[in-house]
């Protein structure tokens, strides 16, 4: 759940009404707005989309490499060509759902940034 501070009562519709515009948006349609906003990213936000984007890397690498592996199904894989087929898609499923976490806690980031930039 998200705790939120008490508003101030000079437009008490508008603010909850535009937190909740930006809660429903995705990352990349924020990153944008903090773009465009002229919002840099904090610190941990610039650590958080580095590892975001270093993990989505290793994840595409893995899934060349059991497309590489996939492709040999054909002739027959060895015993060590499907454990490592099996090990890649299993780390490959890791990554993306810390590639996920990451992008969540980097939006949150950048709501809460664009929300302090309006003064919500």
């Amino acid at each position: 759940p998200r705790w939120s501070l008490p508003r101030s009562s000079a437009s008490p519709s508008r603010a909850p009404a535009e937190e909740a515009a930006l809660d429903a948006l995705e990352l990349e349609q924020l990153l944008k707005m903090a773009d465009a906003a002229g919002l840099p990213l904090s610190a941990r936000g610039r650590v958080l989309q580095e590892q975001r984007s270093k993990r989505q890397a290793k994840a595409e690498n893995l899934l060349l490499e059991v497309g590489r592996i996939a492709a040999k199904e054909v002739e027959g894989l060895s015993e060590g060509q499907a454990s490592a087929k099996q090990r890649a898609e299993e780390r490959a499923a890791e990554l993306n759902e810390q590639v996920a976490s990451l992008g969540e806690q980097l939006a949150d980031i950048i709501r809460e940034q664009l929300a302090a930039a309006k003064g919500l």
